[in-house]
């Protein structure tokens, strides 16, 4: 899959999500920045609560390596349980498109993740919200030049107004190939997230 068709997969991935997005009933929109990379994303609820609730997004991120990631997302989570008040645990799965392309490497992959997401605010302060998500794509579901492929995020989340946070994390993205292995992207982020 070449660079053309790795761009209309972001672009169909974008389209199907804003047709979907009648449907929906609560947005985000996020913006993370680092000195060498930066992260939008943008995600939405949709069906009902009865069972949980169910988030569709899509993120995109690039970095001074030319390296470029995008993703879209379907996560379903919901409270644990009356004995730990504040905790939150999500299921799901994300596709992965990955473009890199500089003088030392020049590969792209195709992945699908499963994993999930755990966040959990504090009893006395329910503003500062802490935060982990997971997803990695084994063998038989990572094509083109990737062979196993990993995200793994922890996150500290401060609530400045109910519709606007402000957060730091730290993010890797970890490949295998035919040719080595290691990370494609990692390090510290400061962002903010708005609802809508």
């Amino acid at each position: 899959m070449g660079k053309t068709k790795l761009g209309q997969f972001s672009y169909l991935a974008l389209a199907f999500l804003f047709i979907w997005n009648t449907t929906a009933s609560a947005q985000t929109v996020s913006i993370g920045l680092s000195e060498s990379s930066a992260q939008l994303g943008y995600s939405f609820l949709v069906g009902g609560s009865n069972y949980g609730r169910t988030e569709v997004g899509v993120d995109f991120l690039y970095n001074d390596e030319d390296v470029y990631i995008a993703d879209t997302s379907l996560l379903v989570f919901d409270e644990v349980g009356s004995k730990m008040r504040g905790l939150v645990a999500g299921l799901g799965g994300k596709v992965y498109a990955v473009s890199i392309s500089n003088q030392s490497v020049n590969q792209e992959y195709l992945t699908l993740g499963v994993g999930g997401m755990l966040r959990f605010a504090l009893p006395q302060n329910k503003r500062f919200i802490f935060g982990v998500d997971g997803y990695y794509a084994p063998p038989i579901v990572s094509f083109l030049d990737a062979d196993r492929f990993y995200e793994a995020a922890g996150r500290v989340e401060y609530e400045v107004l109910p519709q606007a946070s402000a957060y730091a994390e730290y993010r890797k993205f970890y490949v295998e190939t035919g040719t080595g292995e290691g990370s494609i992207e990692k390090g510290y982020r400061v962002g903010l997230e708005i609802d809508f």
